[in-house]
């Protein structure tokens, strides 16, 4: 019988293990937290239950998924319909993802005249798409790149635009292959149906259901080790026969799948070459910094995400957790920061914060009347890494370097250079990742 071992318990090594389980193979996973699910996990906050960030599933997902998640959670889950807009200067918002014909609207003649000019020089121009900002402005022009796009991914990443990846035009703006083709439909016949995509969200967090793939992988003899120290791979020159706990014990496996960042993946090779760890220095990760706030006097707000482009707000975005649950009363909202560790914000006490915080509601709701009850402060280090033009080249040396190693594969959000990679990526990664493997071993046991 063939022995796997999953290093890291989010979303995709939880569908991993439930989907080789189901054909048999045995699994152990190992994780350093306390739980699973990795940051798309339910918390306590003042009183609520609230997942720490914004976590949703399209109702429009994988069949296979979607009889794993109906088994799970039966009927307790809510639908919505997703409703989320983009907070610019002056009270002005947007639609998002991001549509031509709205941005439109929240323009002036003048500058629908200066936009007209620009995309028009785009069009005609050379093309240059080797980083986010000649990606949006080979677009859209450089007008209304500068006007809505420009200030945000500044904030977002700390980085300029023109090294930023054109890779995080694509996949996180939503902008995607444009033409002028594309961008007629998109401002005369318009695109319904993303807006209308049903959502869900379940009844008791997010927990609820990682919860319920830890029973099932429990129940099909697979093991789940929290709180767990890797020293090290077990290694027999380039191959993996295992992992090494910080206690020395040592556990010998077939395979291991891996769903941690690079740079932890290459610490349990033990030595690596000098020019990987100058490389390991260029990743640039952005810390978060999550507020949530319980208001005294409701906002009913209506959306479920607010991305604050106002480059006047320190803030990126606000989650409103009651438009996911259909829950009236006791509203609580997260306020978002993302930030460096040198950056001032990040250094500051949790009463600091909460002020800034208070500062940039107000600006977000200008006239509202703004009452809070409690606020709780949450700190993620090294939460995402940024975008830069080099992570491709980057994670492409990682992978050279980790493919002379057998016994081991890499998968999850941590592998990847897609900036719009969700909750149903991984969950679906982790099925095709397990029946990949399945059909190796049956492969095998017929030969």
């Amino acid at each position: 019988m063939s022995t796997i071992a999953i290093i890291g318990a989010g979303p995709a090594g939880l569908s991993a293990a439930a989907e080789l389980l189901q054909h048999k193979v045995a699994v152990d996973i190992y994780e350093r937290d306390n739980t699973v699910g990795g940051l798309a996990k339910t918390i306590d906050v003042l009183g609520d239950r609230v997942e720490m960030g914004p976590h949703f599933f399209s109702a429009d997902f994988n069949p296979g998924l979607k009889k794993n998640i109906s088994e799970f959670l039966k009927d307790d889950v809510f639908v919505f319909d997703r409703l989320t807009r983009i907070c610019l200067d002056n009270g002005l918002s947007l639609k998002y993802p991001p549509q031509i014909s709205d941005i439109l609207k929240n323009m002036s003649f003048t500058e629908m005249v200066k936009a007209s000019f620009s995309y028009l020089a785009a069009m005609l121009g050379k093309k240059n798409e080797t980083d986010f900002e000649s990606y949006m402005k080979s677009k859209i022009g450089g007008f209304m790149y500068e006007k809505f796009f420009m200030d945000y991914s500044k904030k977002l990443w700390n980085i300029d635009g023109s090294n930023l990846s054109p890779q995080f035009g694509i996949s996180l703006i939503g902008f995607g292959d444009l033409n002028f083709v594309s961008i007629i439909k998109k401002l005369f016949v318009g695109n319904k149906s993303a807006r209308l995509t049903k959502y869900i969200y379940p009844k008791k967090g997010f927990s609820e259901l990682w919860n319920k793939y830890s029973e099932m992988i429990q129940s099909n003899g697979g093991n789940i080790y929290l709180n767990a120290a890797l020293k090290k791979f077990d290694l027999d020159g380039k191959k993996i026969n295992g992992i090494i706990l910080d206690d020395g014990t040592v556990k010998k496996y077939d395979l291991v799948l891996s769903t941690i960042p690079d740079p932890a993946i290459l610490a349990l090779t033990g030595e690596f070459p000098d020019t990987l760890k100058e490389s390991m220095k260029k990743i640039h990760f952005r810390n978060v910094i999550f507020v949530y706030m319980q208001m005294d006097e409701l906002l009913h707000v209506a959306d479920q995400n607010i991305y604050v482009y106002n480059k006047n707000i320190k803030a990126v975005r606000l989650t409103n957790f009651n438009s996911f649950r259909n829950k009236t009363g006791k509203e609580t909202l997260m306020i978002e920061y993302w930030t460096d560790e040198q950056e001032p914000i990040w250094q500051s006490s949790d009463e600091e914060i909460c002020s800034i915080a208070k500062s940039d509601m107000a600006k977000i709701f200008p006239g509202e009347k703004l009452i809070y009850n409690r606020f709780a402060v949450k700190k993620i280090p090294r939460a995402y890494r940024a975008p830069d033009v080099n992570l491709e080249h980057v994670n492409n040396s990682f992978i050279a370097f980790l493919n002379e190693y057998s016994g081991l594969l890499r998968f999850g959000r941590s592998s990847q250079v897609n900036f719009n990679y969700g909750m149903e990526d991984a969950l679906n990664e982790g099925i095709k990742v397990a029946k990949k493997i399945i059909a190796m071993l049956e492969q095998h046991a017929s030969e």
